[in-house]
């Protein structure tokens, strides 16, 4: 989620800190980022960086990963400030102004910050780090067009809301159909499913009541994302 200050080991710019909200300098600034697709691990350098970053009260996971990531990066340190969500929208635009902005933040709001060349311009750091190589919805959330309409144009963040669901299944009961591991493909899926049902058991279940419907929205947006166009799941 945190991937700062990192830039392709094979390559010879030096690359500023991003972020969800990526604020070390404004768009029309970012001109050291990456221009060639990593060919290596990504490499922070061996220099010393104090990472800046504020998040939301309540949550030990930015601890956390900070924690994580300066295990790998031992000369990367963070500066966490954390502060209530209502304050954070009120505070963050004159804190990105100012000149003690943070390197990193998590905020949902970021168009006018965008528009207003606060944040910094990701697309060079998608190429060189692949992220353009993931599902297209997910980056297009982040995406800002010249109009601050979000789904197209320039990415500002990453990190946010991002995550796998996968599919679980039972050893015991799978082993009734004969199955010893994970299917490969939606085919071998989908025949896994019918021996179950032939066999009498449940083939697939979703979390949450009939009623309310709530499991089946993840299965179907991730169908809609694979197998249908952007622009349904945007207006959703």
């Amino acid at each position: 989620m945190l991937l700062a200050a990192c830039k392709p080991a094979a390559t010879a710019t030096s690359v500023p800190e991003m972020t969800e909200a990526a604020t070390e300098a404004p768009v029309a600034e970012a001109t050291t980022a990456p221009t060639e697709a990593a060919s290596t691990t990504p490499s922070c350098g061996t220099e010393p960086v104090v990472l800046k970053a504020t998040f939301e009260t309540g949550f030990d996971i930015p601890f956390k990963l900070a924690e994580e990531f300066t295990k790998q990066f031992p000369n990367v340190t963070w500066d966490i400030s954390q502060d209530q969500f209502a304050n954070l929208i009120t505070s963050t635009p004159l804190v990105l102004a100012s000149d003690n902005a943070p390197d990193l933040l998590r905020l949902p709001t970021m168009v006018s910050f965008a528009k207003d060349g606060l944040l910094m311009n990701l697309d060079p750091y998608a190429e060189a780090f692949g992220w353009n190589d993931w599902p297209v919805p997910q980056l297009n959330q982040n995406r800002i067009d010249a109009d601050g309409v979000r789904g197209s144009g320039t990415l500002y963040a990453m990190g946010l809301n991002y995550s796998l669901t996968g599919v679980f299944y039972n050893k015991t009961l799978a082993a009734q159909i004969g199955m010893t591991e994970a299917p490969k493909t939606v085919a071998e899926f989908e025949a896994l499913l019918a021996a179950a049902k032939e066999a009498g058991l449940q083939p697939i279940m979703i979390w949450g009541s009939a009623k309310s419907g709530m499991g089946l929205a993840f299965p179907l947006q991730q169908l809609m994302a694979a197998y249908g166009p952007v622009g349904p799941i945007n207006d959703w």
